[in-house]
């Protein structure tokens, strides 16, 4: 059985630098940014996943709205709350196999009381940015930006000299 993602949807965005960029430009391209990053890794077969928003904004538009496709994307409607149906989720789907991904304490702390394993939206964003590029992040930087001088080799060899050439 694969792993099952949760993401508190709005909350991942405001927790991730590019796709608060995005949010700059719109909510829907933020939406959209992290529905196609959690698709590529959706696609490698070893998750499913459901991005949950609130729909309050536009009150009555949806009806606890969720389309098929992977990842599955729920907008809740104005009666209710991302938070709450998260929650209703991993009470009802409670088993390690079931991640919550939010920084809300509130969200993660009652998901990890019903038995589901929790993560930060940084620590997701990494976690599948790795499994889908096969990079581990960014490289780090070098230590010196150049190259020790003649003398400064000199010096340690003569520190750590053994008497052989």
């Amino acid at each position: 059985m694969a792993q099952h993602y949760i993401l508190d949807g709005y909350n991942v965005i405001h927790a991730i630098p590019k796709l608060l960029q995005a949010l700059d430009v719109s909510a829907k391209a933020a939406r959209q940014q992290l529905a196609e990053h959690v698709r590529a890794y959706c696609h490698t077969g070893e998750i499913t996943a459901t991005i949950v928003y609130d729909s309050r904004t536009m009150p009555n538009m949806f009806n606890d709205y969720e389309d098929g496709d992977q990842p599955s994307v729920v907008y809740v409607s104005s009666s209710t709350d991302a938070d709450d149906y998260i929650i209703r989720e991993a009470e009802k789907h409670a088993s390690p196999s079931s991640t919550i991904v939010s920084r809300d304490n509130s969200v993660a702390g009652m998901a990890s009381a019903a038995g589901c394993s929790t993560m930060t939206p940084k620590e997701f964003f990494e976690f599948t940015e790795k499994k889908v590029t096969g990079k581990s992040g960014p490289t780090p930087k070098k230590y010196r930006d150049q190259s020790m001088s003649d003398d400064e080799i000199d010096k340690w060899m003569d520190i750590f000299q053994t008497g052989e050439d």
